[in-house]
C-alpha cells in the first residue's frame, strides 16, 4: 500500500534527476521480488495441491490469486518499458504514475485473496 501511495507522491519524482532514478530503482526491486516470489510461490503451492487432493481446490485458487498479482506488476513493465531513459521519460507523466499505482493496488488486492486462501488451506494440510 505504502508503493502505490508513493508511486501516487508527485514530490517523490520531481524534476531531480538523481531523485527520479532512486525511485525507479525501487520501483523495479519491487517489481521484480513481488513478480518473482509470487510466481515461484504460485508454483509450489499448486504443487502442493497436486500431491494433497484434499486441499487442490483451495491451493489451486491460491495460485490463482499470486498469478493475478504477477500479471498485475508485470503490466507495469509493459507501461512503462524496461530502458532506464524510457522508465524515467514515462515516470515523469503524472497519469502513468496513477495507472501504475492502480496497478500496485490491483496486485495488492490479488495478494490478500492468496492471503485469505492460504488462512483457508492451512488447516487442511496435514501436519
Amino acid at each position: 500500500r505504502k508503493w502505490a501511495q508513493a508511486m501516487r507522491d508527485d514530490d517523490n519524482f520531481a524534476v531531480d534527476h538523481k531523485k527520479l532514478q532512486e525511485r525507479i530503482y525501487c520501483l523495479n526491486d519491487a517489481q521484480l521480488m513481488v513478480g518473482d516470489g509470487r510466481s515461484y510461490g504460485a508454483g509450489y503451492i499448486r504443487w502442493s495441491g497436486s500431491r494433497h487432493p484434499q486441499a487442490a481446490d483451495l491451493c489451486n485458487a491460491c495460485a490463482d490469486s499470486m498469478e493475478a498479482s504477477v500479471s498485475a506488476v508485470n503490466r507495469i513493465f509493459v507501461m512503462t518499458g524496461i530502458d532506464l531513459a524510457v522508465i524515467t521519460e514515462s515516470l515523469k507523466d503524472k497519469q502513468i504514475r496513477l495507472a501504475v499505482a492502480d496497478l500496485i493496488d490491483e496486485a495488492d488486492r490479488h495478494e490478500q485473496e492468496a492471503v485469505h486462501a492460504l488462512e483457508l488451506l492451512l488447516p487442511v494440510l496435514p501436519g
